[in-house]
């Protein structure tokens, strides 16, 4: 690996051409492309969640299903991996030096690292739990304000406006 690098400089390639193949070593290793997997396919359960959630009648709930798919679909065209791969190599080869990737490689390359890999997506399904059920919390919340503001305007008095008085 290390070896590979040197072999990169010497054959007259620079130090970001070097920091970008590494980011995406590195990237394969961590896994990077089945978490973003992951991740969209939670999207999709915690949209089916919320779906639930609405109670809506039947008719719209069919309508809403249509609207989800179409939205699921341009969720995961603008979010897969193919769209992402070559930004989140650039992230990486730009916020670490080399040396820090090749730290990182080694580290993801060691027996603790594998494991961290193997459990991630555990770990980011429990995290996308979490913030779901932080969510349904804040949403409950928001609307018992939103209906808190609704009584307050709605006893309001409309505003008076007279008419200006005709000109003789």
């Amino acid at each position: 690996m290390v070896a590979a690098g040197l072999v990169l400089i010497a054959g007259g390639v620079g130090a970001e051409e070097v920091r970008e193949k590494l980011a995406g070593e590195l990237l394969v290793t961590m896994g990077a492309e089945r978490l973003a997997s992951m991740a969209l396919e939670q999207v999709r359960r915690n949209q089916d969640i919320m779906l639930k959630a609405a109670k809506l009648p039947p008719g719209q709930e069919v309508k809403a299903r249509e609207m989800q798919e179409r939205v699921a679909a341009v969720i995961a065209e603008e979010f897969s991996w193919a769209k992402w791969k070559a930004e989140y190599t650039q992230f990486y080869a730009t916020t670490f030096t080399e040396q820090e990737l090749k730290d990182l490689l080694t580290f993801y390359q060691s027996p603790a690292g594998r494991t961290y890999v193997a459990k991630a997506p555990e770990i980011q399904k429990l995290a996308q739990e979490h913030v779901l059920r932080r969510m349904a919390s804040v949403n409950e919340r928001a609307r018992s304000i939103q209906e808190e503001y609704k009584s307050r305007t709605a006893v309001l008095p409309a505003a008076q406006v007279e008419a200006p008085a005709a000109k003789p």
